[in-house]
């Protein structure tokens, strides 16, 4: 899998329900950074049946509670991977982000896109 990762946080690839892989972001956001080459920063990775990598935007990991703490990487990392182990719908951590950020308004933009590796790679 080829991965070009600008501005966003570490791209999670999961395999046999734990962390796997991080892949850094290469560039600023493309708003702030201009001229770039796609072909430089692309990150290649190896995938196999079953694993699983997720992108998302840091409106997860820094969505505040009331008490102004973080949802943070590694809470992130842990509901993933719970997520994984027990087979729940992908649902289950925006609905798991929105409980912990209960009675506070939402300042960032919220995006996760999970990509599952099935067993007919390259089709």
């Amino acid at each position: 899998m080829k991965i070009w990762n600008a501005g966003l946080p570490e791209v999670l690839l999961f395999r046999d329900d734990k962390l796997h892989q991080k892949v850094v972001s290469a560039f600023m956001p493309l708003g702030i950074a201009g001229g770039l080459d796609f072909e430089d920063g692309c990150v290649e990775i190896d995938v196999v049946e079953h694993d699983c990598v997720y992108v998302y935007s840091d409106g997860i990991t820094e969505a505040p509670n009331l008490a102004e703490e973080m949802y943070g990487q590694d809470r992130f990392v842990e509901l993933l991977t719970k997520v994984l182990k027990e087979d729940l719908p992908l649902e289950y951590v925006m609905d798991e982000v929105s409980e912990f950020t209960v009675h506070t308004s939402q300042a960032d933009d919220i995006t996760l896109l999970e990509v599952n590796i099935r067993d007919k790679i390259g089709c």
